[in-house]
């Protein structure tokens, strides 16, 4: 405080306009002053160091903890930022999506396995040509026996030179990077950044072929929006009455974001599917209805056993139990 309100007297005298029409040789000027205080006050600053440390420690407050900045004082910094119009929507958006794939696994980034087309080592180089064609991808794994089998990777610039006589798709596919499906996703980025392939496949501890992590899915987590084909789609959609049709394949913590609740950790599900599952224990019928934090959950599409759509809106009365 003794430095502070001298540094302030020493701006008093010092006219405003000489200050700012010459600041290099003002500044150079009170150097030398300001260096004598900084000597004097030095062992009164220290004292007071010492003191307010100690306060602390006899109240059980440590410094080091509260230096740390959590998850959630970055989003309120991010928010306020973006309130006053430091940072773009775009880039707040971003922004929260680097944070929420930090929190993600594999399982998380993946393309499920019923969503990526796989082409068959017994199949003749039009046919693998065609998938490469409907599906829209420039790589595709290769299964040579069962759904679990993936041997490789094939890319699509490899087939356009094959010759279809002597065509053996073991001889052209890249060997494929496979990591467990719980990997944590900043590992999965590191694992991706240094394969030559840029295609990872995820299987589970039983050693299921899960799905498969490309680049795409990681931007797409990122940024939204992003992938090899142009008929995805969209995740969540607001209709008129201001309820939602959401995507069982959703990400639970983007899901979480835009209803603004928040969501357990104690559920192994990565998508609101997976949520509904979880909550109903149980596989779901169209038309069944799970409610969480004040809000309804229709499951209104399936697709096989897999939930395609949901209808969410804010629930009325939830109806009481029967004994």
């Amino acid at each position: 405080m003794l430095v502070t309100y001298l540094s302030l007297v020493i701006g008093e005298l010092v006219p405003k306009q000489i200050a700012l029409s010459n600041p290099e040789s003002i500044a150079a000027r009170v150097a030398p002053a300001m260096m004598l205080l900084s000597v004097i006050a030095a062992p009164l600053v220290w004292i007071l160091d010492r003191s307010g440390k100690a306060v602390l420690k006899i109240l059980g407050q440590n410094q080091r903890r509260q230096n740390r900045v959590s998850d959630e004082e970055i989003r309120l910094l991010i928010a306020e930022a973006k309130s006053a119009g430091v940072i773009e929507k775009g880039e707040t958006a971003m922004i929260e999506g680097v944070m929420r794939i930090a929190d993600r696994t594999a399982k998380g980034l993946m393309t499920t396995r019923h969503e990526v087309a796989i082409a068959d080592a017994g199949e003749t180089l039009d046919n693998i040509l065609e998938r490469f064609k409907t599906s829209g991808r420039s790589r595709l794994p290769l299964r040579d026996g069962g759904p679990d089998d993936i041997v490789g990777i094939l890319h699509s610039r490899d087939l356009l030179r094959a010759d279809c006589k002597n065509f053996n798709p073991r001889q052209l596919m890249m060997n494929a990077p496979v990591i467990h499906d719980a990997l944590p996703a900043m590992d999965v980025v590191d694992r991706l950044r240094s394969s030559s392939e840029h295609m990872l496949l995820v299987y589970d501890e039983y050693g299921h072929f899960e799905g498969i992590v490309t680049a795409m899915d990681v931007l797409g987590a990122i940024a939204g929006g992003f992938d090899e084909t142009e008929t995805d789609e969209p995740k969540i959609v607001e209709r008129d009455d201001g309820s939602l049709l959401v995507a069982g394949w959703m990400p639970i913590d983007e899901f979480a974001d835009r209803l603004e609740i928040p969501i357990q950790d104690d559920g192994d599900y990565e998508t609101v599917a997976g949520l509904v599952l979880y909550l109903l224990a149980k596989l779901p019928t169209v038309g069944q209805v799970v409610w969480l934090q004040g809000w309804q959950i229709e499951v209104i599409d399936m697709d096989g056993r897999r939930i395609d759509k949901l209808l969410v809106q804010r629930a009325q009365k939830r109806p009481a139990a029967r004994n």
